[in-house]
């Protein structure tokens, strides 16, 4: 079913309990996109619970999986924009939970890693971390490897379509949509 139509669907739906009842074929993309959203709401409500307060806990814990990193390698595996990762790098920077290094590498650069306080960010997270994964696997009817190698296939086609497209039309500008 093409897009607008399910749209179309969604809007003209008699009530909550009638989505519910009928699964929406929303299309992958689309689908994929707010995936993000359900993972960030459910470990929200389970730091929430644990009275953790851990900002851009996304982004710190991917600088601690891939430490020491430069911002051009985190903005790719995070698939956002520089721009948008320089500002969010900056609350990190500003609580102390981050530092910048040179890069040994390449002088022009700088490598980036979490600081002890960081650290304790993340420790002071990890109960209520494994408490959304407990969650998740509970309801998942295939195992979360599975769900992993699936998610990787779908981030490497994503990214490889995104090359072929930067280099036939020249990198697009962000569109806002809205």
């Amino acid at each position: 079913m093409p897009l607008c139509e399910n749209i179309h669907r969604i809007r003209t739906m008699q009530s909550e309990t009638e989505i519910s009842r009928e699964r929406l074929r929303i299309p992958i993309l689309l689908n994929a996109w707010t995936t993000a959203n359900r993972i960030d709401e459910l470990i929200t409500l389970e730091l929430a619970a644990e009275r953790v307060r851990t900002t851009q806990f996304a982004l710190l814990s991917m600088i601690h999986v891939t430490e020491p990193v430069t911002p051009t390698r985190l903005a790719a595996e995070m698939g956002v924009p520089a721009a948008t990762l320089s500002d969010r790098l900056r609350e990190l920077f500003e609580l102390g939970h981050i530092r910048r290094r040179p890069n040994p590498d390449d002088g022009r650069s700088y490598v980036i890693s979490k600081t002890p306080a960081g650290r304790r960010a993340l420790d002071r997270a990890e109960p209520a971390v494994r408490r959304a994964y407990d969650a998740l696997i509970e309801e998942l009817d295939v195992t979360f490897g599975e769900v992993e190698v699936m998610v990787d296939k779908l981030n490497d086609a994503l990214d490889a379509a995104l090359a072929k497209r930067r280099r036939s039309t020249g990198k697009p500008r962000r569109q806002r949509y809205g």
